[in-house]
């Protein structure tokens, strides 16, 4: 049986350097069926040419003018939701993950349907 698709968002606005930590975090986690997508939200630190450097195969959602947090997130959201992800997780650009994050929140959404 098939694992769910999970898709990481991850929020960026000028913090280039907090992005790359959080997605070299990202690339150790043990779950299969993850994308992983950036929301560049109208940033003027060379982030969006950092992260394509540094991480090809990371889909960007280039944003040109920053409307806020909630805005840019939507635009990783509707790419989410297009690609008919079945669960979505939503992340600030300055976090590291244990690797084990994403199958355990799967394994305990799995588990129980009624949450989430």
């Amino acid at each position: 049986m098939p694992q769910p698709k999970v898709v990481a968002i991850v929020l960026n606005y000028n913090g280039r350097d907090l992005t790359l930590q959080t997605l070299a975090s990202l690339e150790d986690l043990d779950y299969p069926e993850l994308e992983v997508v950036v929301v560049d939200n109208g940033s003027e630190d060379g982030s969006f040419e950092a992260v394509q450097e540094a991480f090809p195969e990371i889909h960007q959602i280039r944003v040109e003018v920053n409307k806020g947090p909630a805005a840019g997130m939507n635009h990783g959201l509707r790419h989410a939701l297009a690609g008919e992800a079945d669960y979505i997780l939503i992340l600030n650009n300055d976090i590291e993950v244990d690797p084990a994050m994403v199958t355990e929140m799967v394994r305990a959404a799995e588990s129980a349907p009624e949450i989430g």
